[in-house]
């Protein structure tokens, strides 16, 4: 066999095991990351609405509660940037 055709196999199947070790390792940390996406979207709505003490709802619009009274809202705002989507919390008080 020619020596050209012996290396491109071999980085061939070099790029195989890599490919399938981190597709893997994506299944493995996938579970993490959404975890922990979701616990600095809590910390960031807890930061615009201070006054609220629990969250309901899912979505754009979040109801923002201390015990049971309505304290304001948290509201997800998406636009286009330069080179990324921009994603903004911005709290409302029921004031």
């Amino acid at each position: 066999m020619n020596n050209n055709v012996k290396i491109a196999l071999n980085l061939a199947l070099i790029c195989l095991a890599i490919a399938i070790a981190l597709g893997f390792l994506y299944q493995a940390t996938k579970p993490v990351i959404a975890q922990r996406e979701k616990e600095a979207e809590a910390a960031a709505r807890k930061l615009v609405l201070p006054e609220a003490t629990e969250f309901k709802g899912e979505g754009k619009i979040v109801e923002g509660y201390s015990g049971d009274k309505l304290v304001g809202y948290v509201i997800t705002a998406k636009g286009e940037g330069y080179s990324s989507i921009i994603k903004m919390l911005v709290g409302l008080t029921t004031d």
